[in-house]
């Protein structure tokens, strides 16, 4: 899913609009809400007509746009939201997202590195940051940007099992271990996905040449998976 991050405070893109954009965004969002979108699209549309500065109608018709398949005219739509409005967070992190997609990872990395510091809580970016800097071949940066969620987020089971993969995929498996079993300390066997940890914790004792904790956790993956 893209990143969804909410408005920058004090920069909704709504600065001088007319009282009638503000009733037409709310009745895009609604349509937004209840699966409406060719009225949504419209309704964003209309904002824009009205006020092309409008920095959430854009953003608005960009989801429309993504939601249709049409990567590279969302793209093109947020460019034109982070130019009109630099320190808006949604625009860059809905913007790194349609890049990841779109196969330009290095853009997408920028316009996330962009995003973060203007929203430091929204999880989803630095999943994403990290997986591009790992497709990047830059293993380092993305183990510091899981580690700067941690720090912001605390012992989220999510970020860890994302150090473990990266771990794993660059042959640490102990540390590998670490993270998985952290992030199974937390969830236990309840979690709907709890069974990739084991899977992954089957792995990385496998690589130890532990073969008995590689075999239990395999056998406990088999079992949990849905």
């Amino acid at each position: 899913p893209s990143p969804r991050f909410a408005g920058h405070p004090g920069n909704n893109g709504l600065s001088g609009a007319a009282p009638e954009v503000f009733a037409w965004l709310a009745a895009a969002e609604a349509s937004e809400a209840r699966g409406d979108r060719a009225a949504a699209q419209e309704l964003f549309l209309r904002v824009l007509r009205k006020d092309p500065a409008s920095v959430a109608g854009r953003l608005g018709f960009a989801r429309q746009l993504i939601a249709r398949g049409m990567l590279a005219e969302a793209a093109a739509q947020l460019r034109r939201a982070v130019r009109a409005a630099p320190a808006h967070a949604a625009a860059h992190g809905l913007l790194g997202s349609v890049l990841h997609r779109l196969g330009d990872v290095a853009g997408a990395a920028a316009a996330l590195t962009t995003a973060i510091p203007l929203q430091p809580d929204h999880l989803p970016a630095y999943l994403e940051l990290a997986a591009c800097e790992r497709a990047l071949g830059h293993a380092d940066r993305a183990e510091a940007t899981l580690r700067r969620a941690l720090a912001q987020f605390g012992e989220h089971p999510v970020v860890l099992a994302h150090l473990g993969i990266l771990f794993a995929s660059t042959a640490r498996p102990v540390d590998a271990i670490d993270a998985y079993r952290r992030a199974l300390a937390i969830t236990g066997d309840a979690d709907d996905d709890v069974h990739f940890l084991h899977a992954g914790l089957a792995a990385a004792y496998k690589a130890t040449r532990s073969f008995a904790e590689a075999e239990a956790h395999y056998r406990r993956a088999a079992a949990l998976k849905p």
